[in-house]
């Protein structure tokens, strides 16, 4: 199995995230949340090929998340997976792209 590494950018969305479910639904919707990311991340980290890749960059592979409205956007390098983005599928589409 391979190490994760976040993308900075990619480590403040999760925790602002976390935070907006913590506010609007309270202790135990944010701890979901950051549960379902922590198991896509293993799962990535196991299955690597399993994701498709993007046809606009063939280098990045996205795994969408179950029950949250969420993509991990993802790099699969010799040694790591770089996590580039936890992206919510209706804001600001693209906005990660720079991080290639």
């Amino acid at each position: 199995m391979k190490r994760v590494t976040l993308h900075p950018e990619a480590e403040e969305e999760l925790r602002t995230s976390e935070s907006f479910y913590e506010e609007r639904d309270g202790h135990r919707l944010a701890l979901d949340f950051v549960r379902r990311v922590e198991a896509t991340l293993r799962f990535i980290a196991e299955y690597p090929e399993r994701f498709p890749r993007l046809p606009q960059y063939r280098q990045v592979q996205k795994a969408r998340m179950t029950r949250f409205p969420f993509s991990i956007y993802y790099i699969n390098r010799d040694r790591d997976i770089w996590v580039i983005a936890i992206a919510h599928g209706k804001r600001r589409p693209g906005y990660w792209e720079e991080r290639i």
